[in-house]
């Protein structure tokens, strides 16, 4: 299955974020993703690699709205891999929900 944002990027689950960087622009960011962050010692510009250097690794579900997330492994700045968990919004809008080191 492929999640398509509204400006018409196509992300495929297992394939890399080449288009990222279109998507990228005035992402939200949740209150929980911004505090995993900081106590990761993760800066917003390490979530932008993790994303922009990342692959999608596993599709999920979530059972109360039934919104389809993706957890992505990237490597932050310093070389550490890590993960985020982003979904799109009806307007396809990248929103990030989480993100630790792994």
């Amino acid at each position: 299955m492929s999640t398509q944002p509204s400006h018409g990027t196509t992300i495929s689950p297992n394939s890399r974020l080449y288009s990222a960087r279109s998507i990228w622009t005035n992402c939200p960011v949740s209150l929980h993703a911004s505090e995993e962050l900081d106590d990761d010692n993760l800066t917003i510009f390490d979530l932008e690699n993790i994303i922009l250097t990342g692959e999608i690794i596993e599709r999920q579900r979530d059972r109360t709205t039934r919104e389809v997330k993706l957890v992505v492994r990237g490597i932050s700045l310093e070389g550490i891999e890590a993960e985020t968990v982003v979904k799109f919004s009806p307007s396809g809008t990248l929103f990030v929900i989480t993100a630790y080191c792994v």
